[in-house]
């Protein structure tokens, strides 16, 4: 379950950062688009005529095609900047979890509990952030084995998609 959760979680990360460029790309297009938008509108009005709107740097077909209407409905692409549209702050976020996810990856460490009254031990897979070496817990059903809680959180926002698999819920 560990190494499924950790692909799981670093494929939707993968899977979010492509996304991410996908939309910063279209971001930029659409700001150069409006930008042009703008430059046809202010043309228009100083009664320019297409030949000079084409020489503008834009082809005939585009001067024509631009409805001022739509545009005034439209957000400008800026204004999406700095919010969770904003591709690069997608981007910031992805490099945070997967600092996250390397900081708190699965070790396997010594870890000893009380049983019966007697000490046992045996090496397990716990976090290697959130379980310090050569912790000792009351019984054996209180060692945390397997992905921590982080981890878990982190991968919880992808519980609609169709690899997630219940017991990893947190």
């Amino acid at each position: 379950m560990t190494a499924d959760l950790v692909v799981f979680l670093r494929e939707r990360l993968d899977g979010d950062a492509a996304a991410a460029e996908r939309h910063s790309c279209a971001l930029d297009c659409m700001e150069r688009i409006h930008s042009d938008w703008h430059r046809v509108r202010l043309a228009r009005e100083r009664g320019d005529t297409v030949q000079r709107l084409a020489s503008l740097g834009l082809g005939l077909d585009d001067v024509g095609a631009w409805r001022p209407e739509a545009a005034l409905h439209t957000v400008h692409p800026s204004k999406m900047r700095g919010t969770a549209l904003d591709s690069a702050r997608v981007l910031r976020e992805v490099e945070a979890k997967r600092r996250l996810l390397d900081l708190h990856s699965v070790v396997h460490r010594q870890i000893g509990w009380l049983e019966d009254g007697s000490e046992e031990s045996s090496k397990l897979p716990v976090c290697g952030h959130c379980v310090p070496k050569h912790q000792h817990y009351s019984s054996r059903k209180d060692v945390p084995e397997g992905p921590c809680l982080t981890v878990r959180l982190l991968a919880a926002v992808y519980e609609d998609h169709l690899d997630y698999q219940p017991g990893w819920r947190p």
